[in-house]
């Protein structure tokens, strides 16, 4: 049995416990960091990790954090951490088990790095606003980019002698590398701007070196008068990592998607040599070196890795470190919930994300890309391999049909139950299949459409199948797959790439997907069995689709926030969290569950089936709404919610950070409120609008669009 680790998170009005998937080790890692005491810190996609036995297991540390990518971890000597994370700054003050955001001052969610020296104090770089500068561990905070002529900062360094190195990104006009020698008070540039630098080292004599992402090494003994490429050996010029050994060593990790993923010099550069004995994959994405002199590295797709040998071998060292991306959910009449991976499997749940199990027999560590009931109980699960078929909830699958070998390549990856009894199975890159007999045999569909480029799959209350294709649309059927016509280009001049489709109760269809071309939407809806589409007012990209028994649609997307929730038939669309979302499913209960990368799998703390929110209904914690309309013009509704009386102040901010409105200032009774910005007047731009409570602080983002 595997144990989950669980604890509430908000969404935007929604309350959600998040349960993660233990199990073998996988995932991104993007960061590293060593705790004073040893520990060490890895930032994923979506949270972070602690291990205090030098990689050997791991531990999640995310109480308080957003299901969110940690790029940037700083460390203090105090042990004291602070982490940017979906654009905000938090902070530890316990190895990471608990965090809490940290007020810069200009919180408007664009926070991009953070660093931190004894001598020079904590510095915070922003996605287009240049650096904030903190001298009293982050109790205050002033700006500090005089000289900086990109205002896109990508991360801090720091030298021996108190200087600050900071790089910025390489798509905006102006330098990529700047200095600092007064801590901040001005920065000069140290390198032009036709080379990136997402990675830096330097020694103390002075020597500056910074890894490209796409010319190599280069190395400068006068501040960046003058650059020398240090490339001989070195088979990948993108580099993700630098880190200084003793005497002339270095070591350099690299992210391309062929090619080694780590070298070793010994002679400062003159001559790299491949180091990967150990490790699975070439794209590495961060190194940290040790005191002791240990290496980690944390890799795109594999985890961490440790080598004791200056790199001669490297050890996966990722026991415990969640990383499974969830790609389909599927729940039984009985609420056992039905979780497929990318790359492990099947996992089970018969009590909402408590406890974890899985099959004893069947798919094994397959990538499961579709799953699905029928009328009479049976699970099935689409992989590579081909289909797969339960009759007892999920603990045991047998193979129902293997995709033959001029299908290599392959993938089910979809599947689809009709009222009238029948299965249907979509293969990418092969073709459709029919079960007339609960899965036990497959017909191949012959006229199915010739653009094999297949996606989801649905059947309505009518019998109308409907199948996505990435290509060419939707394409539909009224005779159980004899014959396909495609519906019209979903309400704009081409036909978007189409990820997922769900019918709700009123049988209208919703079909999600990726934004392509005019109306420029991701999100449509057809009231006819799929014949005609219309555009609903979404532009992330939707991944999955669900819908409850009481007609609430739920949509799945790469936007922070992550599910959206219609509760009237599409016309409307309100945030509800939590996290980027691959999957959704609602259970027979109500439950909604979002599953995402890293393990992470949220499931709302309530029924969505329960009772409505009504007048005088008090919300479990403080939040604040995402606006709608957003975009808008000239006015929109921003809602929020308080658990108790408190004193609210709500304003509003244009990209300069000026208040140009205060909308409440006062004390408020607890539940919900509505309050309405009018835009009149002000010219066409980003504006961002921020609630404050005794004890909470959230800044949002809105946009006039005349």
């Amino acid at each position: 049995m595997l144990l989950s680790c669980a604890h509430v998170v908000n969404g935007q009005g929604i309350a959600w416990v998040r349960t993660t998937l233990n199990g073998p080790a996988m995932g991104s890692v993007v960061s590293l960091a060593r705790l004073p005491s040893g520990g060490i810190l890895a930032g994923t996609y979506t949270t972070l990790f602690l291990s205090t036995d030098d990689g050997n297991n791991w531990v999640q540390k995310a109480t308080g954090l957003p299901a969110a990518p940690v790029y940037s971890i700083s460390v203090l000597p105090t042990g004291v951490v602070y982490v940017v994370s979906e654009g905000y700054l938090y902070r530890s003050t316990d190895s990471g088990t608990n965090w809490a955001l940290v007020s810069t001052g200009f919180d408007y969610g664009t926070l991009s790095c953070v660093g931190y020296s004894p001598t020079t104090g904590l510095f915070v770089g922003t996605w287009g606003y240049g650096i904030l500068r903190s001298i009293n561990d982050g109790a205050s905070w002033f700006w500090a980019k005089s000289g900086l002529d990109n205002p896109y900062v990508q991360y801090f360094s720091f030298d021996s002698s108190g200087a600050v190195y900071a790089a910025t990104l390489a798509w905006w006009d102006g330098h990529r590398l700047h200095r600092s020698t007064d801590n901040g008070g001005f920065w000069a540039s140290i390198s032009d701007g036709s080379v990136d630098a997402p990675a830096f080292a330097c020694r103390a004599s002075g020597t500056l070196y910074i890894g490209t992402g796409g010319t190599g090494v280069l190395r400068t003994t006068d501040y960046g008068t003058t650059w020398e490429s240090l490339n001989t050996g070195l088979e990948v010029l993108g580099v993700s990592a630098l880190a200084l050994g003793g005497g002339d060593t270095m070591f350099a990790a690299t992210a391309q998607s062929e090619g080694p993923g780590f070298y070793r010099t010994v002679d400062g550069g003159g001559h790299w040599q491949v180091m990967c004995t150990g490790i699975s994959e070439s794209y590495v994405r961060c190194l940290l070196q040790t005191p002791a002199g240990e290496l980690f590295v944390g890799a795109e797709n594999s985890g961490v890795y440790r080598s004791l040998d200056r790199a001669e071998q490297w050890t996966s060292v990722s026991t415990g470190m969640t990383g499974k991306t969830i790609r389909c959910l599927v729940s039984t009449s009985s609420g056992v919930l039905i979780v497929g991976t990318e790359g492990d499997g099947i996992f089970v749940t018969s009590d909402q994300g408590q406890t974890w199990s899985v099959p004893a027999s069947g798919i094994g560590r397959e990538s499961v890309w579709a799953l699905t009931r029928d009328s009479t109980g049976h699970l099935f699960a689409g992989t590579a391999h081909g289909i797969f078929r339960s009759s007892n909830e999920g603990s045991t699958w047998t193979t129902v049909y293997t995709i033959p070998p001029e299908g290599t390549g392959a993938i089910v990856i979809s599947l689809a139950a009709s009222p009238d009894g029948l299965l249907y199975a979509a293969i990418r890159d092969y073709g459709l299949l029919k079960s007339t007999d609960a899965g036990l045999s497959w017909q191949s569909l012959t006229n199915a459409p010739t653009d094999k480029s297949y996606y989801p799959l649905a059947v309505t209350r009518q019998n109308v199948v409907l199948l996505g294709t990435l290509t060419g649309g939707i394409y539909r059927s009224t005779d159980a797959g004899v014959n396909w016509l495609p519906a019209d280009s979903l309400g704009g001049v081409c036909p978007p790439s189409v990820y997922c489709l769900v019918t709700d109760v009123a049988d209208n269809v919703f079909a999600g997907g990726r934004v392509t071309c005019p109306p420029f939407s991701s999100l449509f809806m057809s009231t006819d069995q799929g014949r005609r589409w219309g555009a609903c007012n979404m532009t992330s990209d939707i991944y999955a689709l669900a819908a409850n028994s009481r007609g609430e649609v739920y949509a799945g997307s790469d936007a922070v926030g992550g599910v959206f929730s219609s509760k009237d038939a599409g016309a409307s669309w309100e945030a509800v969290g939590p996290i980027t979302t691959t999957a959704l499913a609602v259970d027979p209960q109500g439950f909604l569950y979002a599953g995402g990368g890293q393990g992470n799998l949220f499931r709302t703390v309530e029924s969505t089936t329960g009772v409505a929110r009504r007048a005088g209904a008090l919300p479990s914690a403080t939040m604040l709404d995402h606006n709608y309309p957003n975009p808008f013009n000239p006015s929109t509704t921003i809602r929020y919610g308080l658990p108790q009386r408190l004193h609210v102040t709500l304003t509003v901010f244009n990209a300069l950070g000026q208040q140009i409105a205060q909308l409440v200032n006062g004390e408020q009774e607890a539940g919900y409120h509505d309050v309405q910005f009018d835009g009149s007047g002000l010219a066409s731009g980003v504006y961002f609008y921020r609630l404050s409570t005794n004890n909470f602080v959230q800044t949002r983002k809105l946009v006039l669009l005349r």
